[in-house]
């Protein structure tokens, strides 16, 4: 989230917040460049309860409790706890280095469970580098194979072919997946992220320029 929001912060450099409604928690708030170009500029509506970003990056409906929905933007970068506000616009997409790693994760602790069982010579010899060198390279001997049996082409082609894998190790053990479990597969959105750097900054420069940066309850 740094990384985004320093881009956000290059992207807007000359740009400066417009009111233009201010009535209550009714607002209607532009962000733009002060040449007057378009270019990554947004507009933020909103009503009680809910609140509209749109522009540029695409547009997103955040809906809560909270009456004032700017106020509970102001410090709020908890992108899991925003997106499940979050009614119309995209905040995840399935993410191949995320997949990749999540199936990492499971042939490692599966490796770790069924050495023995794998290692017909045994590894336990008192040799502890023996032991790691043998594992290690069983991790990643299935790590590859399971890799070439899946399906990276998108969520639905990648759990379709996660939940028919099934790798045969040897007679008694075999390498399968499962789905019910969960795969972290997903990753959110470049949009969705440089959005919810654009509601803190619009949040501060709004209660900045009123005098009322004082801690909103969220």
């Amino acid at each position: 989230m740094k990384k985004v929001i320093e881009i956000f912060e290059k992207d807007t450099a000359d740009h400066e917040l417009k009111i233009i409604v201010d009535s209550g928690v009714n607002r209607i708030l532009e962000f733009r460049n002060k040449n007057g170009s378009s270019n990554q500029f947004f507009i933020v509506m909103q009503a009680k309860g809910r609140i509209c970003f749109t522009g540029d990056m695409g547009e997103f409906v955040f809906t809560n409790h909270n009456d004032d929905m700017l106020a509970w933007f102001h410090d709020n970068m908890s992108l899991s706890y925003i997106a499940e506000k979050c009614r119309t616009g995209g905040t995840r997409k399935f993410d191949e280095d995320s997949a990749k790693e999540s199936i990492k994760m499971m042939v490692d602790d599966f490796c770790n469970d069924h050495l023995y069982d794998y290692d017909e010579s045994g590894c336990d010899d008192g040799d502890d580098d023996n032991f790691e060198v043998a594992l290690a390279r069983w991790q990643q001997d299935l790590y590859d194979e399971v890799i070439d049996e899946l399906d990276f082409e998108g969520d639905e082609a990648f759990h379709r072919s996660a939940y028919d894998l099934s790798v045969r190790v040897n007679d008694s053990i075999k390498f399968e997946i499962d789905v019910c479990d969960g795969i972290g597969c997903m990753e959110y959105t470049g949009h969705f992220k440089w959005c919810v750097a654009a509601m803190n900054k619009v949040a501060e420069l709004y209660f900045s320029s009123k005098g009322e940066l004082e801690d909103h309850a969220k």
